[in-house]
C-alpha cells in the first residue's frame, strides 16, 4: 500500500470518527435540555427576591430609633432660650 492511500484512509477515517462523536454528543445535550430544572424556579425567585433590597429593620429598631428622636427634639426644646 502506498503512503498516499494509508495517509487519505486515516484523513477519512478521522473525520468520520469526529462526525460520529460530533452526532452523538449532539444527540445527547438535546435530550438533556428537554427535562427542566426542578430548583431553577426557586432560584431564580430568591435571586429575584434579595437583589438589592434590604431587609426591614426589626421593629424593637424602630422603636428605639423613634424615642431617640423624641429625646433629641425634647432636649432642643428645653436648652432653647425662647
Amino acid at each position: 500500500m502506498s503512503t498516499l492511500i494509508r495517509i487519505s484512509l486515516i484523513v477519512v477515517a478521522g473525520t468520520v470518527a469526529v462526525f460520529v462523536i460530533g452526532f452523538a454528543v449532539k444527540h445527547i445535550m438535546r435530550r438533556t435540555k428537554k427535562r427542566p430544572h426542578s430548583f431553577g424556579g426557586i432560584a431564580w425567585a430568591l435571586l429575584f427576591f434579595s437583589s438589592g433590597r434590604m431587609p426591614p429593620p426589626p421593629q424593637t429598631q424602630i422603636e428605639q430609633e423613634t424615642r431617640e428622636k423624641k429625646n433629641r427634639e425634647v432636649g432642643r426644646d428645653v436648652s432653647d432660650p425662647k
